[in-house]
């Protein structure tokens, strides 16, 4: 009995081994399908099939053991486990493409994301520790810290009254951000005028004059 658990585990293992090689493409197809919702265009952006799309759906299915979409009326919709992991599988996505490509390797930072925009302009996110964030010359950036921090992460608090017109407010909704209000005073309304950041708001950030490029830095 002990030796067929011992095998069996090794089976397991060795299994979790083989399909973990496949993992860009189980979780390239999961981000992609639950994006368009339809199997079609996520096998289209992927430039492969509809078979080997819904093949690595079940894969990575199989491995979580948990559903992850749901098929109602030939539309996929993500399962609540679906839309948990869907945050996580973005962001790993994000980091092997940022290892390819070498980005900051060896900087005390967290790794720049960029992108550039339908228009041509060039987009740069860069993290940086929570340290740095005093050592800045902004004293609304520091002041906006602080009301958060008194805030305790509720942007409804009375405390960001004072900077709320100078924000981009977003809220999940099924694994993806909505604008829900745009300040007349923030970046966005400053780069696109205040009819088309207000015309923003109810939006997926993947619809957003910036493109889908953007909107990816913004979820992550």
């Amino acid at each position: 009995m002990d030796g067929g658990r011992h095998d069996n585990n090794n089976n397991t293992a060795l299994l979790k081994r083989q399909n973990s090689k496949l993992l860009y493409e189980m979780l390239s197809a999961f981000c992609s399908l639950a994006s368009s919702c339809n199997l079609t265009l996520a096998a289209r952006e992927l430039a492969t099939t509809r078979q080997t799309v819904r093949r690595h759906i079940d894969q990575l299915e199989s491995l979580r053991g948990a559903r992850l979409f749901n098929l109602q009326e030939r539309a996929y919709a993500l399962t609540d486990e679906g839309a948990a992991a869907l945050p996580i599988a973005k962001q790993i996505l994000g980091d092997f493409d940022d290892f390819l490509n070498g980005a900051n390797l060896g900087s005390p930072f967290l790794p720049k994301r960029s992108c550039t925009g339908p228009e041509g302009f060039y987009y740069i996110q860069e993290r940086q520790s929570t340290e740095s964030i005093w050592d800045k010359k902004s004293g609304l950036f520091k002041g906006s810290v602080q009301r958060w921090s008194a805030a305790s992460g509720d942007v409804e608090h009375p405390s960001m009254k004072s900077v709320r017109d100078r924000s981009l407010v977003c809220r999940t909704n099924s694994g993806s951000w909505i604008c829900t209000e745009v300040g007349d005073l923030s970046f966005y309304s400053t780069w696109w005028g205040w009819v088309k950041a207000r015309s923003s708001v109810g939006r997926n950030i993947n619809a957003f004059p910036l493109g889908t490029s953007v909107g990816e830095i913004l979820e992550r």
